[in-house]
């Protein structure tokens, strides 16, 4: 507990007044006001804490007949030097160095010491003075004037710095600052969604890098050089978003010696075409005549046979002048009509004009057939043409419509309903007595009730084929009533064992040593089937030479540098081993001598450059750049 520093109050009051004097003197801080009561009696405690001037008493409360005399006692380093006042009336027991019974300069006041104490922790905690300690990098500040354990608020300590990615601060923070900042590429990357590390697969490359440490990137996308293969043509090996590295033709197709049969498809990659089926070859020879003959003026170039290939064989006759006429019954020309004609004819088989067949000489006379006219008021529901009694026919009859106005009225034929209840087989028109048509009748299936039963037709089986057979042909099963369901098998015995061998270019087994794959296909029976793989290979033509781009080094970085980078050593073929590394030269640490590495931790040096301790380096500033390349670091 502290001792409370007092200013005493002696008040000269008329004699027989006992009455309290009080001095309207403003206490400063940690100081109370004592007062004298009545003759040299000193204050207790719980008398001045009772005291008006606690209770806030204005300066016009204050005031009565005595006047008071005020001497203040302040606290220093010694005790305070208080002062006893005698009075002529008093019987000698008051001295100078005392107060009264049981006083001291320690206790003024006389009684038990205990007066004077209070509780220090509720007197803080009442004033505002709540807090005991502050974070690592924090200070305390305004403390309590009755115990300097607690204090008001906690403010940051100088020096602290702001660390902006991709440093992050180390310990604890205050007010978003620390007290020094440590380098986290990898948590930097992570946080901007470069998440991943490693390779992509063969056929992809990395989409974009984290710019504050390579090894880590986004996503792996397809290579650019991989090429779509448009129907029929087929990727090799493995595909990325549906493209690859090469296309081929399907293994079934095949050059054509003899040109394509017809209908056949076409397939064509690196200027080589192939087709689906060829047609077979033939001989182009002529057996009578020649494919090329050259006749003179006075004879004519004639074809008398094709080859098995269709080309025309042709040879020359002596020319002669054509006679021709017309056979018996026709005629050049024909006053009353004809009813066929047929082409003149020479004797050496040429044909050219037309003759005819004339009609008998009479005048024709043109009728409609009975139910027909040739004109109809109301419309008409057919036509037939006008007919002569030699057979000739001309113009148009019309089979007329009723005058009277009718509705029609549409029915179906016999045998046939609007609805069925139980299906139907085959459907018809609705018909009206004027022919008119309209609506739909159905052939329903008998309304007695049956089980379906389905069978296969003859040649086909219920079952798929099994093994030495192959399925050439599907068809459905059939009920006795029409319906169909289920499927049938026509299964034909397979007549050979399959024998699978490589195309040209290709072979079985995989590319060995000094050789590269460039390709792949099936294995093909002459049936078509297909089963396992051949590898085209291609002999490697040079030896690999591996070398860094400009701004790399071989070798790792030597002391007195900072690698600032990695990438692969390249071959002129693109081929890429090995590792090339970036060094950049560390800064000089100035005039004040540079930092010094000991046990993997480094000293900076105040009068430096290089006087900011980051993590394990010096550096300019607290906050370097991403790279560090300002900076002293240990390794």
């Amino acid at each position: 507990m502290m001792k409370i520093r007092s200013y005493l109050l002696v008040s000269i009051s008329y004699i027989g007044l006992s009455s309290l004097a009080y001095a309207n003197i403003p206490p400063t801080e940690n100081e109370f006001i004592f007062t004298h009561i009545s003759n040299t009696h000193l204050a207790s405690q719980s008398e001045l804490l009772s005291s008006p001037l606690f209770s806030q008493q204005t300066q016009s409360e204050q005031r009565d007949s005595s006047v008071p005399i005020s001497l203040a006692v302040t606290e220093g380093d010694k005790l305070p030097q208080l002062a006893s006042v005698c009075f002529i009336t008093d019987t000698g027991a008051c001295r100078g160095d005392e107060f009264g019974s049981n006083n001291s300069p320690e206790n003024p006041g006389g009684g038990a010491p205990d007066d004077w104490e209070i509780d220090k922790n509720k007197q803080c905690y009442l004033e505002g003075y709540t807090l005991t300690s502050c974070n690592s990098v924090q200070i305390p500040t305004n403390y309590c004037p009755y115990d300097a354990t607690y204090f008001e608020k906690c403010v940051c300590k100088p020096g602290l710095v702001t660390c902006t990615k991709p440093y992050y601060g180390v310990g604890e923070s205050c007010d978003g600052k620390y007290a020094s900042c440590q380098l986290d590429n990898a948590r930097a990357c992570r946080e901007d969604g470069y998440a991943q590390t490693g390779n992509c697969p063969s056929l992809q490359v990395i989409n974009k890098k984290c710019p504050y440490d390579p090894s880590y990137f986004d996503k792996c996308i397809c290579r650019s050089d991989l090429i779509s293969c448009p129907s029929p043509l087929q990727g090799v090996g493995e595909s990325c978003g549906g493209k690859y590295t090469s296309c081929q033709c399907p293994s079934n197709y095949q050059s054509c010696n003899c040109g394509a049969a017809a209908g056949a498809s076409s397939c064509t990659w690196n200027g080589v075409t192939k087709y689906s089926s060829c047609k077979a070859c033939c001989s182009d020879t002529c057996y009578s005549g020649s494919k090329s003959v050259s006749c003179n003026s006075s004879q004519n170039k004639v074809q008398v046979s094709t080859t098995e290939c269709g080309s025309a064989c042709y040879t020359c006759q002596a020319k002669h002048s054509h006679s021709y006429y017309c056979p018996s019954g026709y005629s050049t020309s024909c006053s009353n009509g004809y009813s066929s004609t047929t082409s003149k004819r020479c004797s050496c088989g040429a044909t050219s004009g037309t003759c005819y067949k004339c009609n008998a000489s009479h005048s024709h006379s043109y009728y409609c057939p009975s139910g027909y006219s040739t004109y109809c008021s109301n419309g008409y529901s057919s036509t037939t043409s006008k007919r002569c009694s030699c057979g000739a026919t001309s113009g148009t009859c019309y089979k007329c419509n009723s005058t009277s106005s009718h509705t029609h009225s549409y029915s179906c034929p016999s045998g046939y309903s609007t609805s069925c209840s139980n299906g139907y087989s085959s459907t018809t028109s609705k018909r009206c007595s004027c022919g008119a048509t309209s609506g739909i009748c159905y052939k329903c299936n008998s309304t007695s009730s049956h089980t379906h039963s389905y069978s296969c037709p003859s040649g086909y089986q219920a079952s798929s084929c099994g093994s030495g057979y192959t399925q050439s042909g599907t068809t459905s099963k059939t009920c006795s009533c029409g319906a169909k369901s289920g499927t049938c098998y026509k299964c034909t015995k397979q007549t050979h064992s399959h024998s699978y061998s490589c195309p040209s270019g290709y072979q079985a087994s995989t590319c060995g040593s000094g050789y590269t794959q460039s390709g792949t296909t099936s294995k093909t029976c002459s049936c078509g089937a297909k089963s396992g793989t051949c590898y085209k290979c291609t002999k490697q033509t040079h030896t690999h030479s591996y070398s860094c781009p400009s701004g790399y080094q071989a070798s790792r970085c030597g002391s007195g540098y900072t690698q600032t980078g990695t990438t692969s050593k390249k071959c002129s073929c693109g081929a890429t081993s090995g590792t090339c590394y970036k060094c950049t030269k560390k800064p000089s640490g100035g005039s004040g001598g540079s930092p010094s590495c000991s046990g993997g931790s480094i000293t900076c040096i105040l009068t430096s450059s290089l006087k900011y301790k980051v993590g394990k380096c010096c550096c300019p500033t607290s906050s370097p750049s991403a790279n560090k390349n300002e900076c002293y670091c240990c390794r």
